[in-house]
């Protein structure tokens, strides 16, 4: 008999969280696990993406907190053998009707952030010190992206180590060098050298600003650079009119979420990843299967730890510059594939299930 396993999420809009999501439920063994998962909000980019057979449930609400009874009703209708949930205020949500579930149904939780960081920069409110402290101990067990967020739980929320389990994220990396391999090179038509790209939604989180302050720095070298930044969200109309200020609607251009990144990570001359704090960027992960040379400007989280593991720390640099060798050819692939490929990762996540479920 298959064990019944139900992810819960809030979206499938185009962000991290949402991708490791969709990639570990279409990677699943089918031969072992039921899978269903129960989505917020059925929406985004990543929607159609999920594997026909994998069972989903549209709680229809706008928040999550006003989807609890709706999915405290399908949990006890499904009886899983564990939920799997992410993103901090749902994971927080469903710790607090823990006891309202069915007795033996396991609740995993995986953080999506750097607590610290975030409340620091006001993503999050200062009162999700406490309610991470008293609710967080209640889960069966937590996955981490990387060491960094593991030590930031244990450390600042007090939580027991025995808890967590560092799990990297996965990367389909077969999948990704077939996409961007079939389809044109989209950069086909441009001469311009060089041609940056960066994928992320548009949030403060991102980095954007600061980045695109640094373009006229980037121009003065390369007059002809151009700089293509993906993605949707809230500051879209902000890093445009920042853009217009200083007239460099020549240099950069910002586009909508793209559904194959890969195919401009294999043919563009550098990534580069501009963020304020990170849990484990999946984008810098899949960029480095590409084998696009990369350029982080350093931040607190797991980036330096995938850095570490590439041997490549001279790539994530305290203040954006850019220079000739930056753009010289990488070959990590591999070392991308041993760490992080997607089966090496579906595994580990199908260890640690099967272990709580037995506990």
């Amino acid at each position: 008999m298959k064990t019944k396993l139900l992810f819960v999420i809030p979206s499938l809009r185009g962000g991290g969280a949402e991708k490791v999501i969709v990639t570990l439920l279409n990677n699943f063994n089918r031969n072992k696990y039921e899978l269903h998962v129960a989505i917020i909000n059925l929406s985004g980019e990543y929607a159609n993406l999920l594997s026909s057979d994998v069972i989903v449930h549209n709680l229809n609400s706008k928040r999550a907190r006003n989807a609890i009874f709706t999915l405290v009703k399908l949990v006890r209708r499904l009886k899983p053998k564990a939920i799997i949930s992410t993103l901090g205020q749902l994971n927080i949500i469903l710790l607090m009707v823990k006891k309202f579930l069915p007795k033996n149904t396991k609740l995993i939780v995986r953080e999506a952030t750097i607590v610290s960081e975030a409340i620091k920069s006001g993503d999050m409110t200062k009162k999700w010190i406490k309610l991470y402290k008293v609710f967080y101990p209640m889960a069966d067990a937590i996955i981490s992206q990387s060491e960094f967020m593991k030590q930031d739980l244990i450390e600042i929320f007090g939580i027991n180590s025995n808890k967590i389990k560092k799990i990297y994220n996965p990367v389909e990396i077969n999948k990704i060098i077939t996409m961007a391999e079939t389809e044109l090179n989209p950069f086909i038509s441009e001469k311009e050298f060089p041609k940056i790209v960066c994928f992320g939604r548009l949030e403060e989180v991102k980095g954007y600003e600061r980045l695109i302050k640094k373009v006229p720095d980037f121009i003065a070298k390369y007059p002809n650079l151009k700089l293509y930044i993906f993605g949707n969200g809230s500051y879209k109309g902000r890093l445009l009119k920042l853009i217009d200020d200083l007239n460099l609607e020549k240099n950069i251009t910002i586009n909508e979420f793209e559904s194959n990144p890969y195919k401009w990570l294999r043919n563009a001359d550098l990534f580069m990843l501009s963020s304020h704090y990170e849990g484990l960027p999946n984008v810098l992960l899949e960029a480095l299967a590409c084998e696009c040379p990369v350029l982080v400007w350093d931040h607190p989280g797991g980036t330096r730890e995938i850095m570490e593991l590439l041997d490549i720390n001279e790539r994530m640099i305290p203040d954006i510059t850019i220079a000739d060798h930056f753009f010289n050819p990488m070959n990590v692939q591999e070392t991308v594939r041993e760490h992080f490929d997607v089966n090496h990762i579906v595994f580990q996540y199908e260890q640690l299930i099967d272990s709580v479920i037995k506990k």
